[in-house]
This record gives structure tokens, C-alpha cells and sequence, in this order.
């Protein structure tokens, strides 16, 4: 959560492919802090923005299961709440590193729900994240992450956090011997949707 009432998270999540198109917001549910079937706080999306530059229908993907590389620095969506949630937000950060080993400029993160634990919050700690000069807006990174697109990823200094990214995909390599080999994620850099906040959510 950026503000009480907005959440940041991937544009992919929005997507239904069985219709090939974005979901209603009204059937959209946000649920703050879900352990089994107890959670925080809950309320349904009114509306979410997204960039207009993403591309994500079924004929826009290089494979069906798969997002255009060209498309990572677009994967963010805005959602805006109908009710307001009591929670610290966590503001978002642009980071000017070329690269945040652990240690050095703080600690990364990435928390998220991930696929074989959807109702245990997971957190890897101590991950290394640089910005590639080769693909504006996006930070790759070296977190564990099991379907979390959409999680943050985060910067810890002293007590204090900060969202510098949103995970969106795993790059993964191929061996006939053992399969697919997951070797590092992509996300959008928050630098991507801090100029839209300002200019349209205020």
C-alpha cells in the first residue's frame, strides 16, 4: 500500500486471459494481511490505472504464459480503494545504484504470497538488485520468488522502507538434463509510476 486508499502491484494480475481482457475493478477484492481465512483489513477496488504502454492480450505475448521483455518497465498498475485502510504506507523510491548488493546501500527485500504458500507472507532478505543500463525501467534482481508478480521490492535503512521496484517475471535458463533453471527476476522500477502519481493521482 503506497497511500490508505492505493495499492501498487502488477498490471499482469489484472489481466483475465480466459476472456483475453482486464477485469472489472468491482470484481477485484484487496485484502490486507491474510493468514488462512483471518486478514487486516479489506475493500473492493473502485477503479485502477495502469500504463498505457502495456501490452499484455494473448497475441502480444511472445508465448501465451509469457510477458514481451519489452513490456517489464510498463507491469504496474495503480488500484484505488473504495474504503481507506488503517496502515503505514510505504513510499516509493527511486534508486539511482547501478547495484544494491547487501550491506552496502541498505538491505533488499522482496515479501510477497508466493504459489506454494499463498497464505504465509515469505521473505527473503539480504538479495542483490542493479538497475541494467540496457533495459530502462527495470531493476534486475536475485530474490527467491515462487508466482509473487506483483510483490515489493523493497530497500530497508535502519527501521525505515521503501518500495523500489515490483517484481513482475523470473528469467529462467533450460537443461534437458534438469529442466528450467530460474536465474534471476525482472521488475518495474518505481521511478516508472512516480511521475504518474504526481501528475494524475493527486
Amino acid at each position: 500500500m503506497i497511500t490508505s486508499r492505493r495499492v501498487l502491484t502488477a498490471a499482469q494480475c489484472l489481466f483475465d486471459a480466459g476472456i483475453n481482457n482486464w477485469v472489472r475493478p468491482g470484481s477485484v477484492h484487496f485484502v490486507l494481511g491474510q493468514m488462512s481465512h483471518k486478514y487486516v483489513g479489506h475493500s473492493v477496488v473502485e477503479s485502477f490505472l495502469k500504463s498505457p504502454e502495456f501490452a499484455y492480450r494473448l497475441e502480444d505475448r511472445p508465448r501465451w504464459d509469457m510477458i514481451d521483455p519489452s513490456m517489464i518497465r510498463h507491469n504496474w498498475a495503480i488500484l484505488n480503494l473504495r474504503d481507506e485502510l488503517t496502515v503505514k504506507p510505504i513510499p516509493l523510491r527511486s534508486i539511482e545504484n547501478s547495484e544494491l548488493p547487501p550491506g552496502t546501500d541498505g538491505e533488499i527485500a522482496l515479501a510477497g504470497y508466493a504459489s506454494d504458500r499463498e497464505y504465509v507472507l515469505s521473505v527473503h532478505k539480504g538479495c542483490v538488485a542493479k538497475l541494467d543500463e540496457d533495459k530502462p525501467g527495470v531493476i534486475t534482481h536475485w530474490c527467491d520468488t515462487i508466482g509473487e508478480s506483483g510483490a515489493p521490492i523493497l530497500l530497508f535503512k535502519g527501521n525505515d522502507a521503501s518500495i523500489i521496484g515490483i517484481h513482475s517475471s523470473i528469467v529462467y535458463d533450460f537443461d534437458p538434463q534438469l529442466g528450467h533453471k530460474p536465474l534471476f527476476g525482472e521488475a518495474v522500477s518505481s521511478a516508472e509510476v512516480q511521475t504518474v502519481l504526481v501528475k494524475k493521482l493527486k
